[in-house]
């Protein structure tokens, strides 16, 4: 049977802790371990024949739209004469080039102001968006997440991320009617990585659920997303004015503990395909839909309003996706051929089945929240 690295060292691991171990420590080795690790190896195809692909890849426009939202908010914050924009989970690098890109040309003397910052969990991603990024005359900052959220620095800037907080890892937690049980990783005796289940014990993850007031119901698994909760946290209190943009696939907890949705929500992905986490560990992605209402506890327990959530659908049709897309220079109208591939681009963003389903979360601190253009129709 064939192994990868990445599951013998999650095999040797079990072995070492007495037959099983976390989700989330399984999770997090097969996504950031700096040898073996999806995220830290893995040559990914940001295309839609590749692993998977965000909505920065599948057009600039994407890019162009945010950045003119970012923007508009360094004015409603009083257009101070130095700002930092920071990028958590850079991806391809892409989104960053077309926001850094079009603000250059439409904007330059905002652009010459701004201190870019580059953040993601792996020095191998980070190496790939600066290179890119060098490309378009951008030359940010790079820091690996951990390095980012330890050091005590505050500033004065917008920070923006495109689904990242569904990669961060989390605990599976499953309700019995007399008992809340983990979901660990086991090894079988003929060698073989299965779901395991034992009551909890991890008092954390008791004192989460009762703080977050998540309500399960009987035979429900939850993911527990104890990292995500502090990452935001201790974000939001880095910020001394400004806002922050999270764009991911979620929704409310009241959406999410849905009776339908009894066997939770995460999932392994590879070649846009779904899979099961525990197949080809190393070699696939491992995700679950983002809480954007833990999200909003963190960003509010400091000091920052919070919008409600919006489809991104609605979010690019406020910003004015429809208009721009007569408007970029690499939309020829008399072009048939590239003006309906720009057009079904638009449409796959906009899709409310496909990308246009995921949601959008402003935060505001120090400055004002209420008609941004993204939240607001024209």
């Amino acid at each position: 049977m064939f192994e990868t690295p990445t599951e013998i060292l999650i095999k040797k691991t079990i072995q070492e802790q007495n037959g099983s171990i976390s989700f989330y420590d399984f999770m997090d080795t097969c996504l950031t371990n700096e040898h073996f690790g999806y995220y830290s190896t893995k040559e990914l195809s940001w295309n839609h024949l590749g692993d998977y692909q965000t909505s920065p890849e599948v057009h600039p426009i994407f890019g162009f739209l945010w950045a003119k939202q970012i923007h508009e908010c360094w004015i409603k914050m009083n257009q101070p004469k130095k700002i930092t924009i920071i990028e958590v989970g850079g991806g391809s690098g892409i989104f960053m080039s077309s926001i850094a890109s079009w603000l250059k040309k439409e904007h330059p003397n905002f652009f010459h102001i701004i201190n870019f910052i580059i953040v993601d969990v792996s020095e191998k991603r980070l190496e790939q968006q600066q290179k890119l990024l060098q490309m378009y005359d951008v030359h940010p900052q790079i820091m690996l997440i951990d390095d980012f959220l330890n050091k005590q620095n505050t500033f004065e800037g917008i920070l923006i991320s495109n689904e990242f907080y569904d990669c961060l890892p989390f605990h599976l937690i499953k309700k019995t009617q007399s008992n809340l049980n983990e979901i660990r990783i086991s090894n079988s005796k003929e060698n073989r990585l299965f779901y395991s289940e034992q009551s909890l014990t991890n008092k954390n993850i008791s004192n989460f659920i009762n703080k977050m007031n998540l309500q399960l119901f009987n035979d429900c698994i939850v993911e527990i997303p104890l990292k995500t909760y502090e990452v935001i946290t201790k974000i939001a209190s880095m910020i001394n004015k400004g806002y922050i943009i999270n764009i991911d696939y979620g929704d409310s907890t009241s959406n999410l503990l849905q009776a339908w949705r009894k066997d939770g929500t995460y999932k392994g992905i590879t070649r846009n395909m779904l899979d099961d986490p525990i197949n080809n560990p190393g070699e696939i992605d491992i995700t679950a839909d983002v809480n954007f209402s833990i999200l909003q506890k963190g960003l509010e327990e400091n000091n920052m309003a919070v919008n409600p959530i919006i489809t991104q659908w609605q979010c690019l049709s406020n910003l004015g996706i429809f208009n721009m897309l007569a408007e970029i220079p690499e939309v020829n109208l008399n072009n048939s051929s590239t003006y309906l591939k720009n057009k079904k681009a638009v449409e796959r963003l906009t899709e409310p089945e496909l990308l246009g389903k995921i949601k959008v979360q402003v935060a505001a601190k120090g400055c004002p929240l209420e008609e941004l253009s993204y939240f607001i129709s024209a």
